[in-house]
């Protein structure tokens, strides 16, 4: 009884040694995948204002075959501009759908696979793109929930399981000529409203005049021509974006430029009407507003309220404006008009702004109260009285219904009589005259059968006594 024991627990203690000789060559479990995750190479770095950044977008399958990506990324579009998307280094040999991308909107997309029996990889190129570095900041690129890594099987599983960024610090390159201020526009990471910049730089020793320009190019150099002798310099924005300010001395010769960014958007964020859930509310219930925007250059910063009771309303219910975000729930207010402002701010400080009105009453609100179509009392007056027409109409047109069909009735119920009476006189005169034939009949019956006389013999010879012999 022992040995079998004993070779059983040989077998496991055998069983436990292989299980473990397997994590330590394999550095895993023998039947467990890790999943797939998208990664960004590079991961990080320092970058100057009008430089480039090459950025790889890295598929890590997790040791399983897969045949379709989709890869959806963002960037922020103020600080990042695409300039050469190259998707001829992927190893997608199919496109669902072209690579796309928007510097307005700060987007980039791919979608698409390769035939089975897929790939397993642990560093497949999606695509390499190159950004151009618009202004001084933190920039980071990511992706986006929405992405997807399938595997190769009929059902198409998404084994994503992690998504990597990428964090980069941009800077304002060192200058190479004049040192440059402003007074007006100082942070070149900050967005301003005013398109009018001052800038004043350092002088240069022996210098006879400067050079200088506004534009919204980061590499561009001022031209040879002495624009002025002084050390400042007043320049216009005439559109929203980031623009850069170069300027440079003329000693002997020309000498290196110094660039200075400045953000500008003057144009507020896109006109919004605010949205009520329901705009008819009791003095027991709570309202909810909903709001959304947006903006074109520096991109929207914050939303503030302010709530304004109008006249008829039982108490004051103003307030200040405080910040908020989409969707706002209102406190439970006492009966009357109000009116939501809601302002939406971009980072540059422009607002626009947008209201919606909210009605409450005390007590419960009637049953079509509830109908948005019926809460302009012109509309429900007038629906009321057609309501109340078809409901006169209809029971005019039954009542006229009821007695028609009573007279109808009658009418018919004579026309029956009528003809009831009719045949019971031909199925009387019937009756009577079969009780005559059968008297007839009957008297017939009564009367005595006439005496049988028979009729008399004819004359002839008279009989023989004897009868005729056979014939010979």
């Amino acid at each position: 009884m022992q040995q079998p024991q004993q070779v059983v627990r040989w077998l496991v203690w055998l069983g436990a040694v292989t299980v473990a000789a397997g994590w330590l060559t394999a550095g895993a479990p023998l039947a467990l995948a890790a999943g797939a995750s998208l990664k960004i190479s590079p991961g990080s770095g320092t970058y100057e204002v009008g430089g480039l950044i090459d950025v790889a977008f890295v598929l890590d399958t997790g040791g399983e075959a897969v045949n379709a990506v989709k890869a959806d990324i963002v960037f922020p579009a103020d600080k990042l501009q695409i300039v050469n998307p190259a998707a001829s280094t992927s190893f997608i040999s199919v496109w669902l759908t072209a690579p796309t991308f928007s510097n307005a909107d700060g987007t980039l997309n791919f979608q698409g696979g390769l035939p089975n029996p897929g790939i397993n990889t642990s560093s497949g190129f999606i695509s390499t793109v190159t950004f151009r570095v618009k202004s001084a900041g933190k920039a980071v690129v990511r992706y986006l929930p929405s992405s997807l890594v399938l595997r190769n099987d009929p059902d198409g599983t998404n084994i994503l399981t992690s998504s990597g960024t990428a964090e980069f610090t941009l800077k304002t390159p060192p200058p190479a000529g004049p040192v440059v201020s402003s007074p007006t526009h100082g942070d070149p990471n900050q967005w301003y409203n005013i398109p009018q910049a001052q800038f004043s730089w350092e002088p240069v020793d022996g210098a006879v005049g400067y050079s200088y320009a506004f534009d919204q190019a980061a590499k561009q150099a001022p031209d040879t021509t002495v624009d002025t002798t002084a050390t400042s310099a007043t320049v216009e924005a005439t559109a929203d974006g980031v623009w850069y300010f170069h300027v440079r001395a003329f000693t002997t010769a020309w000498g290196g430029a110094t660039t200075f960014p400045v953000q500008i958007d003057r144009t507020p964020p896109a006109s919004f009407t605010p949205k009520l859930d329901s705009d008819l509310l009791t003095t027991e219930e709570s309202g909810t507003v909903r709001f959304i925007t947006t903006d074109g250059a520096s991109g929207l910063d914050h939303y503030e309220v302010k709530q304004v009771a109008r006249a008829g309303s039982s108490a004051p219910g103003n307030t200040l404006f405080v910040e908020i975000t989409s969707p706002y729930v209102t406190p439970k207010l006492p009966d009357g008009e109000y009116e939501f402002i809601v302002r939406a701010f971009d980072r540059a400080g422009n607002v626009t702004e947008g209201s919606a009105v909210l009605t409450i009453v005390a007590g419960g609100i009637p049953f079509y109260a509830r109908v948005p179509f019926l809460r302009n009392p012109a509309v429900a007056n007038t629906v009321f009285i057609v309501l109340g027409a078809l409901v006169v109409l209809s029971l005019g047109y039954w009542i006229y219904r009821r007695l028609r069909l009573r007279a109808t009735f009658q009418h018919d119920l004579l026309a029956l009589e009528r003809d009831a009476q009719k045949k019971a006189r031909a199925l009387q005169q019937e009756l009577s005259e079969l009780h005559q034939a059968e008297q007839y009949f009957h008297d017939e019956l009564k009367s005595p059968p006439p005496s049988f006389i028979p009729p008399a013999s004819p004359p002839g010879p008279p009989p023989s006594s004897t009868s005729p012999g056979p014939r010979p």
